[in-house]
């Protein structure tokens, strides 16, 4: 063979990455039938192949007909499926070469090119649900129900009127609950449960890094744009110990605000945390999570509002419950494993568990219990909770 011309080095190099490129595309139908078809079209494509090629756009498909023909002539099998393939990728191989454009195939394409919503199944359609319903579901605890009750009404009413973020898994029972009771009113407010583990996120990540989760705030119009131009509260609902998810999200969205330039001083007034805490005598001496020095250095200013939980409930909703989903920690983010349904029974029995609370919440008798204790609660005095309570009493 003759020492190659230059047009001809660059053609080879483009036949070595053409190669790769084949490889990575078709490493999940490669048998032995395909390799030929292959190494057949990326030989013609760089001007190499024994039958020559001139490298021109509109010649390659005469270039590859005999190429394709000799090696498969006897068997029409291996020649529909290469010129089936050849028809599929032919288009892409030309431009890439002659247009010198980089794309990625589909099947192969990188999970930070697009937002990573985590999978959570949706209540309201159960006929996505099918037979993941047959099976044991979640028992719940004696007397559990009435506090979930109780726990709910109190977050509904702190909360005032604006639209609840439940942040992560602890809070998911108090999410479904109300998300059925809230169902069928006219008035429906924004019920968002926030998938995600916060509170040991390394300090030192910078924006770029979080960007993954940053793109499903985004997706869930928790970016400082929408929460600043918003016409309703925000209230952020979790278990709280110390904090640090909530003190978490609000150095996050300060930061996110100045580098995307939006008035952190409209987002501060827009957002509001509800704090899930552990029942305990009311004392001086007893701890505050927002009276700790690093929320009073972030968060001061910002609206904030508790509501104490019986220990024992607390405790299920934040460990000894069954969850619906993986906790969506920081190596998920970004993670195609985070887009795809749980199928382990322990995941299962909770989803059970969860479509029976969201049925409660819709029951009549339920919601005029649920109603009831929104009636006992302080905020009864507001206009908005007057409303809420009519509403649900008058839906039937």
């Amino acid at each position: 063979m003759p020492p190659a011309s230059n047009t001809n080095r660059v053609r080879l190099r483009q036949a070595v990455e053409l190669d790769q490129l084949f490889k990575h595309a078709f490493q999940l139908v490669e048998p032995d039938h395909v390799r030929p078809v292959r190494r057949g079209v990326v030989g013609v494509l760089a001007g190499l192949h024994e039958d020559g090629g001139t490298g021109d756009a509109a010649a390659l498909p005469r270039q590859i007909e005999p190429v394709v023909a000799r090696r498969f002539k006897a068997d029409a099998t291996r020649q529909l499926v290469a010129l089936s393939l050849l028809v599929h990728f032919l288009n892409y191989l030309v431009f890439m070469l002659f247009k010198k454009r980089h794309w990625r195939f589909a099947g192969r394409m990188d999970i930070s090119d697009r937002d990573v919503i985590p999978f959570r199944w949706d209540l309201s359609r159960r006929e996505q649900l099918g037979q993941l319903l047959s099976g044991e579901a979640e028992v719940f605890p004696a007397g559990y129900l009435e506090d979930l009750r109780e726990t709910a009404a109190k977050v509904v009413a702190r909360a005032g009127d604006g639209d609840l973020v439940f942040v992560g898994r602890s809070p998911e029972n108090i999410f479904d609950y109300v998300s059925g009771a809230f169902s069928e009113l006219k008035s429906r407010r924004s019920l968002t449960l926030l998938q995600g583990s916060f509170s040991r996120i390394p300090d030192d990540l910078t924006l770029s890094e979080l960007e993954p989760i940053l793109g499903y705030f985004r997706s869930e119009r928790i970016d400082p744009q929408s929460l600043a131009s918003s016409g309703k509260v925000v209230r952020f609902v979790d278990v709280v110990a110390y904090g640090r998810t909530f003190l978490w999200l609000v150095r996050t969205i300060r930061a996110w605000s100045e580098r995307e330039r939006a008035d952190w001083n409209a987002v501060k007034r827009r957002i509001g945390f509800i704090g899930l805490t552990s029942r305990t005598k009311n004392s001086p001496n007893t701890y505050r999570w927002q009276q700790d020095d690093a929320w009073l250095q972030h968060g001061e200013n910002i609206f904030v509002k508790n509501v104490s939980v019986h220990r024992f409930v607390l405790n299920y909703f934040a460990d000894t419950g069954p969850k619906v989903t993986p906790s969506h920690n920081r190596h998920r983010w970004g993670s195609e494993e985070a887009l795809r349904p749980p199928r382990e029974e322990e995941r299962l029995m909770a989803l059970r568990g969860a479509v029976q609370l969201y049925d409660l919440g819709k029951d009549r008798t339920e919601r005029s219990l649920f109603a009831r204790v929104l009636a006992e609660q302080p905020e009864m005095s507001e206009p908005w909770l007057r409303r809420l309570v009519l509403e649900l009493k008058a839906n039937k």
